[in-house]
C-alpha cells in the first residue's frame, strides 16, 4: 500500500510544484511590496492574477488525474513487481488526489497573502487544523473505505484549509476574489 501512495503522490506533486509553488514564490515579493505601500488595488490584482493562472493550469491537470488515473499509473509504472493490480490501486488513490489538486495549489497561492502581512501564525494554525482533520478523517475513512480513505482525507483536509484561508482573508478585508 505504501508504494501505491508513493506512486499516486508523484502525479499530483508535479503540477503542485510546477504551478502552486512557483506562483506562490513569485507572488510573495509583489504582495509584500503592495502591502508596504498600502496598495490594496495591486494586492487584489496580484492575487486575482495568481489564482486565475493557477486554476487555469491546475484544473486541466486535475481533470486528467481524475479522468484517466489507472492509464497514467499503468503506463508509467507497471513493470516487473509493480503489476496492473498495483497500478489500479494507485489509480484509485490518484483519482481522489485529483479532486484535491486545485486545493493543494490554492493553499500555495493564499499563504503569501498572510506572509506578506507578516502573519505566519494564521496559516500555521490552519495547517495544524488540517493535520488534525487529516489524521482523524484518514483513520476513520481507512476503516470504512479502505486505503482510498487516506487520499480522500488529505483532499478534504486541504479543501478545509482553503476555505479557512479564503474566509479569513475576506473577513480581514485583505482579499476577496
Amino acid at each position: 500500500m505504501r508504494v501505491w501512495l508513493n506512486v499516486a503522490e508523484r502525479f499530483y506533486q508535479l503540477p503542485l510544484s510546477l504551478v502552486g509553488v512557483a506562483i506562490g514564490v513569485a507572488l510573495l515579493p509583489r504582495l509584500s511590496t503592495a502591502f508596504q505601500l498600502k496598495d490594496h488595488e495591486d494586492t487584489q490584482g496580484a492575487m486575482d492574477q495568481a489564482i486565475v493562472f493557477a486554476l487555469a493550469l491546475s484544473l486541466p491537470a486535475a481533470a486528467a488525474l481524475m479522468a484517466m488515473p489507472v492509464y497514467l499509473t499503468d503506463g508509467l509504472f507497471a513493470r516487473g513487481e509493480f503489476t496492473f493490480a498495483d497500478a489500479a490501486s494507485s489509480g484509485a488513490l490518484l483519482f481522489h488526489y485529483g479532486w484535491g489538486l486545485p486545493a493543494f495549489v490554492l493553499v500555495k497561492i493564499l499563504q503569501p497573502a498572510f506572509f506578506a502581512r507578516h502573519d505566519t501564525r494564521t496559516p500555521m494554525r490552519f495547517s495544524l487544523i488540517s493535520v488534525g482533520v487529516n489524521v482523524v478523517l484518514g483513520v476513520a475513512l481507512f476503516y470504512t473505505l479502505g486505503f482510498q480513505g487516506i487520499a480522500v482525507a488529505t483532499s478534504v483536509a486541504t479543501w478545509i484549509t482553503v476555505v479557512q484561508m479564503a474566509v479569513t482573508l475576506a473577513r480581514q478585508d485583505a482579499y476577496r476574489p
